[in-house]
């Protein structure tokens, strides 16, 4: 509905299946059985469910209105995250001392605070009465999405004991540019040889149809759909590009983000209209799906006894105090990149976004999601089996931040 997002509903389904787990758990179901249906797999979520959602994304963008605004997009996706992720680390470095965080950890959730989630938004934005403010919300979910995996990723690299200095924020992002540019230059390479592929499959078909090779216009190939091979050539393809980029030690989201985008542009256009119409219509399904599931594992995970069994009460204080802290720094952070950005846009664009939609944009930045879960779990409990007090402390702290953030 126009005041209950998919993913609020489905975040709050989470939570009655989870308590319905809990109760049967006693009755009829095994402590391991229950402990495996109420914890979230990150290795599941980066694999199976975040992929197509970041697939359809780039197959489904406006590139008109994406390209005309791809610097300030730019400028908000990444310019605005690194910006979010230092004001959330620095601040969280002087409250340290307070809530027994180490640096590492400051930095660790920084970036996981720093991505969004538009998904959640997008839902009660209505594209047709804002569309500037609609895709440039979009655009800045997609790639703020990427932004924070390579963040994180830069962050592990640096070990357990880092160094608060000018050194190592220069060190951050030299490593976070190189990661996302070489993650960029992979997915335009698949995205190429995807649109290569189906340009000579088509004329291959053509021409078993023909019973001879012709160079016919694509636009003329009506008798030959072959919609599921379409769907499966751009799939294969834009995965592949996701786990080489991950086997190779880059960003998988911003590659798979690069192809799918570059596959819109050129290799979209080198087949039929029917087998255009199967491919958006395929993904477009399988992304809605992941969504809804994301959300319901969120709900599911909170509810995960093994954490709040772990987490004793003298961990309970200054996981409260770092809720606090990191509720009020998402609007700020915030607040600090999206007014001056969005403010330089209406300066020098001829299509300008009035205050009131600023806001919603800045607004718009406040939720968490799954990512951040996903996040989370990545850097502190990769194994889903930690007895660490302070790590399950910052799992619940984060799951408590996101489904505030969701359903509030």
């Amino acid at each position: 509905s126009k005041y209950v997002g998919e993913g609020m509903s489905a975040a709050v389904t989470g939570l009655a299946l989870g308590g319905i787990i809990l109760v049967l758990s006693g009755i009829l179901l095994d402590g391991d059985l229950t402990q495996q249906l109420l914890t979230f797999n990150h290795s599941n979520f980066f694999v199976f469910f975040l992929p197509p959602i970041i697939l359809y994304a780039g197959l489904s963008v406006r590139k008109k209105a994406f390209f005309r605004n791809l610097p300030t997009i730019a400028s908000l996706g990444i310019l605005g995250t690194y910006i979010a992720f230092a004001v959330i680390a620095v601040t969280l470095y002087g409250f340290s001392k307070f809530i027994n965080i180490t640096l590492a950890d400051c930095l660790a959730l920084g970036a996981i605070f720093a991505t969004t989630d538009s998904v959640a938004v997008l839902q009660v934005l209505e594209q047709d009465r804002a569309p500037l403010l609609f895709n440039m919300v979009f655009g800045e979910g997609v790639i703020n999405d990427a932004t924070t995996v390579a963040l994180l990723r830069t962050v592990q690299r640096l070990g357990e004991t880092p160094q608060m200095n000018a050194a190592t924020v220069g060190i951050i992002f030299g490593k976070f540019l190189y990661l996302f540019a070489a993650s960029l230059l992979l997915g335009l390479v698949f995205g190429l040889f995807c649109s290569l592929l189906l340009k000579n499959f088509n004329l291959v078909l053509w021409a078993d149809f023909n019973l001879s090779i012709t160079m016919a216009p694509v636009s003329t190939m009506t008798t030959c759909p072959h919609e599921l091979q379409a769907v499966g050539i751009v799939g294969m393809v834009a995965y592949l590009s996701y786990l080489v980029g991950d086997y190779t030690g880059l960003s998988g989201i911003v590659s798979l983000f690069c192809c799918s985008v570059t596959m819109s542009h050129y290799a979209l256009h080198n087949i039929t209209k029917q087998q255009r119409a199967a491919v958006l219509s395929f993904y477009e399904t399988i992304s809605f799906m992941s969504e809804g599931s994301i959300f319901v594992y969120v709900g599911l995970d909170a509810l995960d006894p093994l954490k709040w069994k772990v987490m004793q009460n003298t961990f309970v204080g200054p996981a409260m105090a770092l809720f606090g802290i990191i509720m009020v720094l998402l609007l700020v952070s915030r607040g600090v990149f999206v007014f001056p950005i969005l403010a330089a846009h209406n300066y020098w664009s001829k299509e300008k976004l009035p205050f009131r939609q600023i806001v919603v944009a800045w607004w718009a930045g406040a939720m968490r999601g799954a990512v951040s879960v996903a996040l989370v779990y990545l850097y502190y409990d990769p194994d889903g089996t930690t007895v660490d007090q302070m790590k399950s402390s910052l799992i619940s702290m984060t799951l408590t931040v996101v489904l505030f953030s969701t359903v509030v």
